[in-house]
């Protein structure tokens, strides 16, 4: 048994060859033995010159996903759904596993699902594209003559340069509060960890999706949503609902100064919305990535309502040498 550094790392040595059960676990009460609310995960490997493996670290119970958050973007056409847990990387959303009802129980259309991991790649597309629009423009309008090309390119090595050194000095920094809050303990400054941080070869894990509607939201209206055949990381699949409201339509400002075109008011661009009736209990606080601090059993009520945390990566490494 070992203990990893603060990034997850570690090694075994001079183990065997054989096969190996692998498990890491986060010591919440220091006492060298996985607990029932602790966070922890296990993978099975093979050992002949040397091995490794990835692992999630989340709590294992057979409670499903339950909804903890609402949020509405792009002026109430977009619902962001925040589960207490995440759920695996492989699970599919599809629109016709989404519900979402008015207070009449009319169902709404739903246009797409995206989970977060898709909805961050399509806008990094979108900003690059854009990004990539501009500096063309840019460059059109430039002056393409040798000597004006080899200033701006003096230009971004300097900045680039400043950019390095300002990096480094921020680490120094760093090391130099951590070495004098040591040395104010009594104990041994902490060696250089000079190491890069280790990257997940297993997809991220997710707590949010996000679901577009074929039209906006209504002003001042209640909703409940339901999003069938979720599964948790432990495989628990449930069909998690919540009801919601959405706020008063806001107020145009008379006083501002107005575009040309007035045929339209201006909406915002992101609006919150408080969550209310019988889907409002937040899940259980033991999410993935966090210690549990009580059992699955604790009711909803005591529960805080927050977005999770994700889970805890382990990466490990270790050789028959």
């Amino acid at each position: 048994q070992v203990v990893s550094d603060t990034a997850g790392r570690f090694e075994l040595r001079n183990l065997p060859p054989g096969p190996y059960v692998v498990r890491a676990f986060a010591d919440r009460n220091n006492n060298r033995e996985p607990d029932r609310l602790e966070i922890w995960d296990s993978a099975g490997v093979t050992l002949t010159e040397n091995a490794s493996a990835e692992l999630y670290a989340f709590l294992h119970d057979t409670v499903g996903l339950r909804i903890t958050e609402v949020a509405l973007l792009d002026t109430n056409r977009v619902i962001k759904v925040t589960y207490d847990k995440p759920y695996p990387s492989e699970q599919v959303f599809t629109p016709d596993m989404i519900v979402v009802q008015t207070s009449d129980s009319t169902r709404l259309a739903v246009r797409s699902v995206q989970t977060a991991p898709a909805k961050a790649a399509a806008d990094s597309a979108i900003a690059k594209a854009k990004a990539d629009s501009i500096a063309r423009e840019i460059e059109s309008k430039l002056d393409t003559s040798e000597a004006a090309r080899a200033e701006r390119a003096e230009a971004a090595e300097r900045k680039r340069a400043d950019s390095v050194a300002a990096a480094g000095r921020a680490l120094q920094e760093r090391q130099r509060q951590a070495a004098a809050a040591a040395r104010a303990r009594g104990v041994r400054p902490p060696p250089v960890d000079t190491m890069p941080l280790p990257k997940m070869n297993r997809p991220e894990v997710s707590s949010e999706i996000f679901i577009t509607l074929d039209e906006p939201l209504s002003w001042q209206s209640q909703f409940r949503l339901q999003t069938d055949g979720v599964s948790s990381l432990s495989g628990t699949v449930k069909s998690p609902n919540r009801a919601f409201s959405t706020p008063r339509e806001p107020v145009r400002d008379s006083t501002a100064r107005q575009p040309a075109d007035t045929s339209s008011a201006a909406d915002p661009d992101t609006s919150s919305i408080a969550s209310a009736g019988a889907g409002a209990a937040a899940g259980a606080a033991a999410g993935a990535g966090t210690a549990a601090d009580s059992a699955a059993s604790t009711p909803p009520d005591s529960v805080r309502n927050g977005p999770p945390a994700r889970p805890r990566h382990f990466s490990m490494w270790w050789n028959s040498r």
